[in-house]
């Protein structure tokens, strides 16, 4: 019986040693495949894991930052190159604080001494109570913000263009309000800018006889 008990116990922390190895490929899979780079860090700082993404964003192999102070290699200067105290380092401060920090707008380091604006959240690791350490999620926003900047761009060329415009321009938003009316605007019609924004275009200018046509026609 004792024979029989003890084989059925080995039997059973087998099967729960494959279970747990199960589970660990399945998340080792999870991190290689997210596009978001990923680390994990210790209560000090030091990276615990690196997911792929992090370290091709950053310039290195995983295994080159498994064990290395995470501030000190990526994140120790702004993007001016002043200095970034880790005492001031919204990471480290998780690290401190047990709670979330997202920064919309950072910069990290890469191996080669380049670098990238950057999104990240950093959150809490617990275990029994106890903060042990952080996960960091982090994604490249330089395509982002050029494309914000060539938004912002081509949105002054177009006001500067309207502007000095002769014939009138207006532009109104899904529901038919007045969203944007120019100086030829004003001059032809007689309405400030400051008097029609955020005003029915049917009710201010589409004759009544029009009205019906121009609200199926807007939707």
């Amino acid at each position: 019986r004792t024979s029989t008990l003890l084989q059925y116990d080995i039997a059973r922390r087998e099967k729960v040693e494959r279970e747990f190895q199960r589970v660990c490929r399945q998340n080792q899979l999870i991190l290689d495949a997210v596009g978001e780079g990923i680390f994990g860090l210790d209560s000090h700082g030091n990276h615990t894991f690196v997911n792929p993404q992090a370290a091709r964003m950053l310039g290195y192999e995983p295994g080159e930052l498994v064990g290395q102070p995470s501030h000190a290699i990526w994140h120790h200067s702004h993007q001016d190159g002043t200095h970034f105290p880790a005492l001031e380092c919204p990471i480290y401060q998780t690290l401190r604080d047990g709670k979330i920090h997202h920064l919309e707008d950072d910069f990290f380091w890469r191996k080669d001494g380049t670098g990238f604006p950057a999104e990240y959240t950093s959150t809490p690791i617990m275990e029994e109570g106890q903060l042990v350490g952080a996960v960091v999620s982090f994604k490249d926003i330089a395509a982002k913000k050029k494309a914000g900047r060539e938004l912002a761009a081509s949105e002054q060329r177009y006001r500067a263009i309207a502007s000095t415009a002769q014939d009138a321009i207006i532009l109104m938003d899904d529901q038919g309000r007045i969203a944007y009316w120019n100086p030829a605007a004003e001059r032809i019609f007689g309405y400030t800018v400051v008097e029609v924004l955020g005003c029915d275009l049917h009710e201010l200018l589409i004759p009544r006889r029009f009205a019906s046509q121009f609200r199926k026609g807007l939707a």
